[in-house]
């Protein structure tokens, strides 16, 4: 087993050697990079070979105007042959030379350029559906890498530097001169791809001219991108410098779109000493010495990560612009005081957030911040959340797909007119971000005291019954008295109680449903057993006859046999109903009423439990047979009555059609007797008529000139109410006697008594018709002060 190769730092060399061999590392000089090796018109290689097309005119065209270019198949699609499908060839694989008009048979511009080598169309040896499936792949693969990684790396590579391997001199090389970066476009699915030049500066190829140098002791021209750079020029310069060697030759029209990454040789370049300037090269820098050499000093962190941070960080020193969590404080503030660390954690653990806040905290310290990331997601993430915070205006990208020159002018334009920063953070916000953060803290300190006698604190009871919550346990009613001084030994105690009785109960069932249940006896002897047996027997029997009836009481009226004993009851009321209820035929159960008429079925039987009810309470005020007499009238007559019109009065009435008869005849007869010539027909007349009878009866002897008088001659009827009025006069003066003054006699209190017979509200003595009415009824009263005066 050989042991595990160490890393060039663990070794032992000098700090420059270690560099130069992590230097070299970055380098790839193998015929795997395809700077130095492009594959010309392979089958599985995501290149495109542009054929019959001029360096120069391409590079005019497409760089220095601006055009963009679409592509050209070299042959049309073909049927498969039986070999081709044999031999897993398609047509899009066909890279057979293809023949295109002779230099003699094209016109040429004053320049000496054929017509179909000044247009905008790459022509390609690719068939159409070949073409079309290699350009897609390149679309997707550009559009992904540059939005994983914010670079691109999709060049058109114009002339070929055909070299020969030193190892093998059969392999032969075509390694790219000349890298324009482009983007291919397109519309919709059905349009073709446009290929486009970006504002991003051409480049020679670094990796030759590093491989060149170190293999091959060849130095290859300067290469001056401008707009006055002639790629011709630079082409015939290439040449000339490698024209020592045999068999290698520069191909200037020899192009091919593809893929061309050369960042690992841009780290190498920058990590070259010679590149840095005097003084201050990478070697003396602190973090390389630390890294390649003398270690990184170990040091305790400021803090330790279990302690509350509150107390060692105000929040005037907290410069965050998003939530932050203890340990990414801890953090933050660590590389505020200039410590090195290394934040590690799975995703969604907030070092997006971290990041965010140590580069804010860095721009209001007044420092430089570098953020490098190896995919664009986590650039953009960071970024987005500085934008929200307004802290965005302070970042510049440098390496994006917008770290062009003229976008990297324009955003350092627009930052230098913002100005300056305006705003400081008030102390009074300070304060008052402390005073919650110390009322925030109280209540978690307060959320883990424990109470007693129970030994829990507010966090596990609320914990406990969270997850009781969670499990479906709905809250409950049941007050346990004294709970709350229950200690934690009691507590189990009770648990432990409690997992015994559901114990027996799994064994045994419940209580309620035990045979033994309401026996009270703890104790149950030999003597006892003989004594309940027969008494048991004996009420089983009752029993089992009781159910028979009761069986036979089910099949009547047609239920099922109650189960326990407490159905018993409603049976025997519905029992009880159904014998009460009058005879009806079996039809009137099956009836088809009973399924669709269930409201009109009530209404019924209320009508008539109120009908029973109204029934009963009139039997005793009227006679059987009253209710099937017609009351039409009798409800407009009775309303003709004084609302306190006795009940007695209907039964005097009553008596009336008795009487009235036998007082007609009477009174008929004593009228004759009087010698009326007209019989009185009101009740009022007839009192009158037997009044005066009385009054006749009870007349002293008259001589025969007293009847000759000629009050006589106005009729009888006068002569009576004359003998009247005497009589009450007469009546009046015995029972007033020694009551009213006499001068009473000759007063006229009509007025009087009509005002106080108007006026009897509680307001009556503010109206002055009263009040004269009553100073005149005092006047001629004997006793003022006598009730009713």
């Amino acid at each position: 087993m050989h042991d595990t190769e160490k890393s060039v730092f663990q070794s032992d060399l000098p700090l420059k050697e270690k560099l130069e061999r992590a230097r070299t590392e970055l380098l790839d000089l193998s015929a795997r990079n395809r700077l130095l090796n492009v594959p010309r018109f392979s089958r599985s290689a995501k290149t495109i070979d542009v054929v019959d097309e001029r360096t120069s005119e391409i590079y005019r065209l497409l760089v220095a105007e601006g055009k963009t270019f679409t592509f050209v198949a070299g042959k049309p699609d073909r049927t498969k042959s039986g070999q081709e499908a044999a031999d897993g060839l398609g047509e899009e694989d066909d890279y057979s030379p293809v023949v295109f008009p002779q230099p003699g048979d094209e016109q040429l511009d004053e320049r000496g350029f054929s017509k179909r080598h000044s247009d905008t169309s790459l022509q390609t040896r690719m068939t159409p559906t070949g073409l079309q499936r290699r350009l897609l792949d390149l679309y997707y693969d550009a559009r992904t890498i540059e939005e994983e990684q914010g670079v691109n790396i999709l060049f058109l590579a114009l002339g070929m530097l055909k070299w020969i391997d030193p190892n093998n001199k059969e392999n032969i090389r075509h390694a790219p001169l000349i890298l324009v970066p482009v983007r291919l476009e397109r519309g919709t699915a059905g349009e073709k791809f446009r290929l486009r030049a970006r504002s991003d500066d051409q480049t020679a190829n670094l990796s030759l001219e590093a491989y060149l140098d170190r293999v091959h002791k060849l130095a290859l021209p300067p290469f001056e991108a401008g707009e006055d750079f002639e790629p011709g020029g630079y082409l015939a310069a290439v040449a000339d410098a490698v024209s020592t060697k045999d068999g290698w030759d520069v191909l200037p029209d020899d192009m091919v779109l593809g893929f061309f990454s050369f960042a690992k040789f841009l780290m190498y370049r920058d990590l070259d000493p010679e590149n840095w300037p005097e003084g201050a090269r990478i070697t003396d820098q602190p973090k390389i010495r630390s890294l390649l050499a003398d270690g990184f000093e170990t040091r305790e962190p400021l803090m330790s990560e279990d302690i509350a941070i509150d107390p060692h960080i105000a929040p005037a020193d907290m410069l965050h612009i998003v939530d932050s969590d203890s340990s990414q404080t801890l953090a933050i503030h660590d590389v505020r005081r200039g410590r090195d660390l290394v934040i590690q954690g799975p995703p969604g653990t907030g070092k997006s957030q971290t990041i965010a806040n140590v580069v804010a905290s860095a721009v209001a310290d007044g420092k430089t911040v570098l953020f490098v990331a190896e995919k664009m997601a986590a650039l953009e993430v960071v970024k987005r959340r500085l934008d929200r915070a307004g802290v965005g205006d302070a970042c510049l990208e440098l390496h994006s797909n917008k770290a062009n020159k003229r976008m990297m002018l324009e955003e350092l334009r627009r930052t230098w007119q913002l100005g300056s920063p305006r705003g400081q953070f008030p102390s009074s916000l300070a304060d008052r971000v402390l005073e919650a953060r110390d009322k925030l803290n109280a209540h978690a300190i307060r959320m883990h005291v424990a109470h007693h006698p129970s030994g829990l604190t507010p966090y596990q009871v609320l914990g406990q019954l969270i997850r009781l919550r969670q499990q479906g346990q709905r809250p409950v009613d049941i007050h346990l008295a004294g709970s709350t001084d229950w200690t934690a030994d009691g507590v189990a105690t009770r648990r432990r109680l409690l997992e015994e009785v559901s114990q027996r109960i799994d064994e045994i069932g419940l209580p309620i449903r035990h045979p033994w249940r309401g026996v009270g006896l703890e104790v149950v002897l030999p003597t006892t057993v003989e004594r309940l047996v027969p008494r048991i027997e004996s009420l089983a029997s009752r029993v089992r006859e009781l159910r028979g009836k009761v069986t036979e009481i089910a099949a009547s009226v047609e239920s099922e046999v109650p189960p326990a004993p407490n159905g018993v009851r409603p049976l025997l009321e519905r029992a009880r109903v159904l014998a009460a209820a009058p005879p009806f035929p079996p039809s009137a159960l099956t009836a088809s009423c009973w399924d669709g008429q269930q409201k009109e079925i009530a209404s019924l039987i209320w009508t008539g439990a109120e009908f029973g009810r109204t029934s009963s309470e009139l039997s005793e005020h009227v006679v059987d047979g009253a209710v099937e007499l017609s009351v039409e009238g009798l409800e407009s007559g009775l309303a003709e009555l004084p609302s306190d019109f006795p009940k007695e009065g209907f039964v005097r009435a009553r008596q009336l059609t008795i009487l009235l008869p036998r007082l007609k005849e009477e009174a008929e007869r004593l009228n004759q007797e009087l010698g009326g010539s007209m019989l009185p027909d009101t009740l009022a007349g007839i009192l009158r008529l037997v009044t005066m009878g009385e009054r006749v009866a009870a007349a002293p002897d008259a001589s025969p000139e007293a009847f000759a008088a000629t009050v006589w001659d106005s009729g009888l009827e006068q002569a009576s109410d004359l003998a009247e009025s005497v009589a009450a006069l007469e009546t009046a003066r015995s029972t007033l006697q020694g009551k009213i003054s006499e001068a009473a006699w000759s007063s006229d209190v009509a007025a009087a008594r009509q005002a106080l017979a108007t006026h009897t509200g509680i307001l009556k003595a503010l109206n002055g018709n009263y009040r004269r009415a009553k100073a005149l009824v005092r006047s001629i009263v004997t006793d003022p002060n006598a009730s009713g005066a």
